[in-house]
């Protein structure tokens, strides 16, 4: 969902071909506390606003700011849809994680897989100058490239043949979720509720406040 949002974000802000490469880099690069076992803290801001985006000069930087600026979004609106009522009933402790795979998966279906590779084909100058290790960050890219390639139910078989967790979630729960994730992608509430996302960002990105808060 990030990489998307951000590809839709590049589009609507005129951003460059290569700078968008970058954005899409920054725009997962949060979530690589998952790879380094960190707490969220220290990859996430709080308050991100539309023109906290904007004030970022690096492309990476403004795909970084943008993920937080997504989740906060992004939270707000699961609330006020109430979706997580449909989910529950799967999943009841790991709600929010199996609504995420799932708008990833529904997503997954109508991406342009491609194009969000190539941002990881290799790594950025913006990239390399945080405290990640070279080694990381190299994990970090195979994985992601592979998600991208795979879709989430795609990855979750080798996962678990690895006795691996995903995003928190023990090879246990992902064998479990291999039905699941399916079911809950072909419920026209659910694929309503993402498809409300995707516009409600659109509208924002449109209409949004562009000085900082």
């Amino acid at each position: 969902m990030h990489l998307y949002l951000a590809d839709r974000w590049c589009e609507m802000e005129k951003i460059s071909k290569e700078e968008k490469l970058d954005v899409l880099r920054g725009s997962v690069f949060p979530d690589i506390r998952y790879l380094l076992d960190i707490p969220r803290e220290q990859t996430h801001l709080s308050n991100v606003s539309y023109g906290n985006i904007l004030l970022m000069r690096h492309p990476f930087d403004k795909g970084r700011m943008h993920h937080c600026f997504v989740d906060e979004k992004r939270a707000k609106f699961i609330c006020e849809y109430n979706i997580l009522k449909l989910i529950t009933p799967y999943s009841e402790e790991l709600a929010g994680t199996l609504l995420k795979i799932v708008e990833d998966q529904i997503i997954f279906e109508q991406c342009n897989a491609s194009l969000f590779q190539s941002a990881f084909k290799e790594k950025s100058a913006a990239e390399i100058a945080t405290q990640v290790s070279n080694t990381q960050l190299n994990k970090f890219h195979v994985f992601l490239d592979f998600y991208i390639s795979k879709g989430p139910v795609g990855i979750f078989k080798p996962i678990i043949l690895m006795n691996e967790e995903f995003l928190g979630v023990s090879p246990k729960i992902l064998k479990s979720w291999i039905d699941i994730v399916p079911e809950l992608t072909q419920n026209k509430r659910i694929r309503k509720y993402v498809r409300d996302l995707v516009n409600d960002f659109d509208a924002s990105y449109q209409t949004a406040d562009r000085a900082s808060s």
